[in-house]
């Protein structure tokens, strides 16, 4: 994992989580209330199974205030060097933009959460800076 970003990877045996793990709800009600996640590296589930909950129609809503809250937490993570390994169950896709192409046949876009900065290290694995 690349420390003091943002790592987005497919669950596999081959990307270990981190000892210390939230649920992307428990993540974001930290980001909303000031609070440092509980460890400088953290893994974070279910921020592609939240965004397919979502209706189409409001999915650019959702991913606009998650990016909005990442961009809140900034300072305080890059301080803290913070890593935050996010976890999901869909196969990441490129085309114009990252996706993650779900098991339903749905894609969700990546680009809209951690922007154009996002940079693929491996087919199942992007980063991206802390500055969205």
């Amino acid at each position: 994992m690349e420390t003091g970003a943002y790592n987005i990877v497919e669950r596999s045996p081959a990307r270990p989580l981190f000892a210390a793990r939230l649920s992307i709800i428990a993540f974001l009600r930290l980001a909303w209330r000031g609070e440092m996640p509980p460890a400088r590296e953290i893994t974070v589930t279910g921020l592609d199974a939240l965004l397919a909950s979502v209706p189409p129609a409001e999915q650019t809503q959702v991913a606009r205030m998650i990016r909005e809250t990442l961009q809140d937490v900034v300072n305080d993570f890059a301080a803290r060097r913070q890593t935050v390994q996010f976890v999901v169950q869909g196969k990441i896709d490129r085309g114009r933009f990252f996706e993650l192409r779900q098991s339903d046949g749905q894609y969700i876009s990546l680009s809209a959460i951690f922007g154009g900065r996002l940079e693929q290290k491996a087919n199942d694995w992007l980063v991206a800076p802390l500055w969205i």
